[in-house]
């Protein structure tokens, strides 16, 4: 696909408009990132252009699901990106051992910590340990501790603390794997991540 046609597919896609599009573009967030977020509604032919977009500018592919796990399964079965990465993961334990099995990276953000999410942490506790991720979603979902003011980079540490515990982990274990998965996960990282 040239660059020119896959740039238009992205933009058209972004400004879709609707909560409940698949949408796949080169992301605002950062540079050695793609996002696909999936709605209850599909988009014929979006998940191979996403794939094939995410293979050709060699970079992840990142989901964002929402209350879609069916439909999200469904649209990433369908494709064939090489690298994927579950944005804010808030599946279950069998959402994410499903994710695992097709060698996809979790990553967990501070609501994992929110009292209501116990089907979160239970998630938390299966995910093999070369495929687990952490992350702030920054500005947003501070974890409790911290609940109500913006996420920072910093407030990682806090999630990684509630994930050690919730797998019964040493933090030192989970730093070391989350940083070395997030190199695998995103190639263009440094060295001293």
């Amino acid at each position: 696909m040239a660059k020119g046609r896959l740039q238009q597919f992205a933009h058209r896609m972004l400004h879709s408009g609707g909560d409940h599009v698949v949408v796949a573009a080169p992301a605002h967030r950062a540079p050695d990132q793609l996002l696909v977020r999936v709605g209850a509604v599909h988009v014929r032919g979006v998940e191979e252009v996403a794939a094939e977009l995410a293979r050709a500018v060699d970079k992840p592919l990142i989901v964002h699901v929402r209350d879609a796990w069916a439909d999200a399964l469904r649209v990433l079965g369908e494709g064939s990106a090489e690298r994927v990465v579950i944005h804010c993961f808030t599946g279950d334990e069998d959402v994410a051992r499903e994710c695992a099995r097709r060698g996809y990276w979790i990553s967990f953000a501070g609501n994992v910590t929110y009292p209501k999410n116990a089907h979160m942490r239970e998630a938390a506790s299966v995910v093999d340990l070369d495929r687990i991720l952490v992350e702030t979603d920054s500005p947003f979902l501070a974890p409790q501790k911290l609940r109500g003011s913006d996420n920072a980079p910093q407030n990682v540490l806090l999630t990684l603390a509630a994930l050690a515990e919730i797998r019964d982990e040493p933090i030192d274990l989970l730093v070391e794997a989350t940083a070395s998965n997030a190199r695998n996960a995103f190639p263009g990282l440094r060295d001293g991540v």
